[in-house]
């Protein structure tokens, strides 16, 4: 399982093979599923484009706060 936060996006979180958002813009607690993979392929771009979230996501905030 992978997870990721950011407030504007809510949590990010990656299991099994489905990505799931959960944010109160969103379906509150429950969340709702993005995507899910039906291929070893699909999974690593699900798990590489989480991972490029998080980056993008600390890069701005890292750079809107100097």
């Amino acid at each position: 399982m992978l997870q990721r936060m950011s407030p504007p996006q809510g949590v990010l979180t990656l299991r099994n093979a489905t990505l799931k958002r959960v944010h109160p813009s969103v379906g509150g607690k429950q969340g709702a599923v993005l995507e899910t993979a039906s291929s070893r392929e699909q999974w690593l771009g699900l798990r590489l484009g989480l991972a490029l979230t998080l980056t993008l996501t600390l890069t701005l905030t890292l750079t809107l706060t100097r």
